[in-house]
């Protein structure tokens, strides 16, 4: 276990529903890793000026801008409520947040990622709502990236985000198993319109409009 200065925090309690690897949930997996996880590029040019969100991030530390140079890279996760702020530099962060409530604005990252957190550890009308607000905050050039992820994982927010245009790539597998792509389909070109449409699903859903 390496020395940090602060005490470790964990995505959800350790028990038998959780997977563990190494004595740590399954969601606390070091940067240097997301690039197969998530089958992100491995060419540092690429990286500038780039943006990333880890969605339920648990307990890595490690500095990710060995992995993404020039990239600002944040995470959230809900048991952060009580340490507060954590910051690596200027460029990096983890903050308290949960997926159904993502503390950033729109439009805030190039690629917003899960691992295990969101298909696995929120009941399905949280997933779908987090699902929402990961492609409010993901650029409309962006995607989001869940892992592991089927058809059933999605709870039926794929056929709504397929409808209103947008696309779901579930080809693709990364070294933590199956992953779904989500991204905006050519007749979404602009911020103002995902906005309008993203909030369309979620008044259909029952839930109040997203302002950011």
């Amino acid at each position: 276990m390496k020395d940090y200065p602060f005490e470790l925090a964990k995505v959800l309690p350790v028990n038998q529903d959780t997977k563990v690897e190494r004595g740590r949930p399954i969601t606390c997996r070091e940067w240097d890793s997301y690039p197969s996880i998530f089958l992100l590029s491995t060419d540092p040019e690429c990286w500038n000026n780039k943006s990333i969100l880890d969605v339920g991030s648990g307990d890595k530390w490690d500095d990710p801008s060995r992995t993404f140079p020039g990239a600002k890279v944040c995470a959230i996760d809900p048991e952060f409520g009580e340490k507060g702020r954590i910051k690596w530099n200027t460029a990096h962060e983890t903050v308290p947040g949960i997926v159904q409530n993502i503390p950033y604005g729109d439009e805030s990252f190039d690629h917003v990622v899960s691992s295990h957190a969101v298909t696995q550890h929120v009941s399905p009308k949280d997933m779908s709502v987090g699902v929402l607000e990961m492609l409010r905050v993901a650029k409309v050039s962006g995607d989001v990236r869940l892992v592991p992820c089927i058809p059933k994982d999605l709870s039926g927010i794929d056929g709504m985000l397929m409808e209103a245009g947008f696309m779901i790539d579930l080809s693709q597998t990364g070294s933590d198993g199956p992953m779904a792509i989500i991204n905006a389909g050519p007749d979404i070109q602009d911020p103002a319109t995902k906005a309008v449409v993203l909030n369309k699903i979620r008044t259909s859903m029952g839930l109040a409009e997203k302002v950011s």
